[in-house]
């Protein structure tokens, strides 16, 4: 999961893996966060196409850690 914020001129984000509970439905419980990588842009606020490049590396590196 990835949220990107912007706070003036500046934007702020994370890249985070969520460890969640199915509650029913569609519905999930998160009960853990992980940040795998903090964000921090002073260009204003980055492409999506930039955001997910950023996932996908940080989940690569979460896969290979855990192998």
């Amino acid at each position: 999961m990835s949220l990107v914020v912007s706070i003036g001129a500046t934007v702020i984000g994370a890249i985070a893996l969520l460890h969640a509970r199915k509650d029913g439905g569609n519905n999930y419980q998160v009960f853990k966060a992980e940040v795998l990588l903090p964000l921090v842009f002073s260009e204003g606020m980055p492409d999506r196409e930039v955001v997910e490049k950023l996932e996908k590396e940080a989940l690569f590196k979460l896969e290979r850690k855990t192998c």
